[in-house]
């Protein structure tokens, strides 16, 4: 890990993550909690980008591929977005860089550092974090439901700027609504909410000028 908390670029850091093997982690006789502890997932997506998501934990349907979130729960995310802002880069982590579903508080806390130098690496413009685990770690929760966390608004302090950070449900959220047949209205309302204030902050580039879908009585689904 030493070596991974010396990298000078995500570039490098990447590569070094790719021989990396966790020693420091534990496994459970019942299930794997470090099943693919060999092939550690790396940032998805742009390597300095304008808005980067941080993941609970990495897709475990999706760990062959190299992706943190299934490519429709990225897509669902991206096309948010773009309904407020053009030319926008995206990147995906996990809190984790080999933790799939559940990710333990233990291994969280011995990851962090890795967290932490991946988005000092990375400077994103601005942080979404995906999830009550991710949430309550970068926010400094200790306990709460998702609920009392989702939308929260503050800045992650990086080391030369502060960068704007935003506290959402899960995709896996609005898939269990759609499987329960429940109207994703609590998804898309919160998450439209914080694109107007991103946009209303312009923290990013290139917003559309369209109306203020927040103020809209029916939010469109995202």
């Amino acid at each position: 890990m030493k070596d991974l908390l010396k990298a000078t670029s995500i570039e490098d850091f990447n590569k070094l993550l790719s021989s990396f093997k966790c020693n420091q982690c534990y496994r459970r006789e019942d299930m794997w909690i470090h099943n693919n502890i060999e092939y550690p997932v790396s940032l998805e997506g742009n390597k300095h980008c304008d808005v980067l998501f941080i993941n609970h934990h990495i897709d475990i349907d999706s760990i062959d591929n190299g992706h943190h979130l299934k490519e429709e729960n990225l897509q669902v995310l991206t096309t948010g977005f773009k309904m407020f802002f053009k030319d926008i880069t995206y990147g995906v982590i996990s809190l984790t860089p080999c933790g799939v579903n559940p990710v333990t508080k233990k291994e969280i806390d011995i990851c962090s550092p890795l967290l932490y130098k991946q988005i000092d690496l990375i400077k994103p413009k601005v942080i979404i974090t995906l999830g009550l685990e991710a949430s309550k770690k970068l926010f400094g929760y200790i306990k709460g439901k998702m609920k009392d966390i989702v939308k929260e608004h503050d800045y992650y302090i990086a080391e030369d700027d502060s960068i704007p950070m935003y506290a959402m449900y899960s995709p896996e959220y609005l898939n269990r609504l759609m499987e329960l047949d429940r109207f994703p209205d609590e998804f898309t309302t919160t998450f439209i909410s914080i694109l107007q204030h991103i946009k209303d902050s312009k923290c990013l580039q290139n917003p559309i000028q369209s109306p203020n879908l927040a103020k809209q009585n029916n939010s469109p689904s995202i």
